[in-house]
């Protein structure tokens, strides 16, 4: 690799942490995120699976601050076509994030398109369709959640 390519290399790196510390904070929490946008999913998700055992051990089960290593451990595992893994941790994200913002919270909307995508992947659109119609359901007015099971 010639010194340009790998200056090049280290400012994508570096642009990754700067944009990632936006979304995690802390600085050891940036390595699994910039494992996972470099392409190294399995170092992405023994990253990310540590993360949140300490996650859990210091703010509990349902703690929001396992939502986003949650979904980069479901993003990495749909990049390795690990589907099953990939929609057990998509659903918990959402879970987590039910449990801290409500059942309507518009921020579980990632969860929402990881889980549409593993069910487009696994051939069963219907599931996918009735996603995004949960997707598009709290947006609209006079959502309840009495309603809000319809669409899961």
């Amino acid at each position: 690799m010639s010194p340009t390519s790998r200056f090049v290399n280290s400012v994508i790196l570096s642009a990754g942490f700067i944009c990632a510390s936006q979304l995690y904070g802390e600085q050891q929490d940036l390595v699994p995120y910039a494992q996972e946008q470099q392409g190294n999913y399995e170092l992405a998700i023994e990253g990310y699976s540590s993360l949140i055992d300490e996650l859990e051990a210091t703010g509990g089960l349902f703690s929001p601050d396992l939502i986003d290593p949650l979904l980069g451990l479901a993003r990495s595992h749909l990049a390795l076509k690990d589907l099953e893994a990939a929609e057990d941790s998509a659903a918990r994200a959402q879970h987590v994030q039910h449990r801290n913002e409500g059942v309507l919270s518009l921020d579980q909307l990632a969860a929402v398109d990881i889980k549409t995508k593993i069910h487009l992947l696994n051939g069963v659109p219907t599931r996918a369709d009735k996603q995004q119609r949960f997707a598009f359901y709290p947006r609209t007015p006079r959502n309840s959640e009495r309603n809000y099971f319809r669409y899961q």
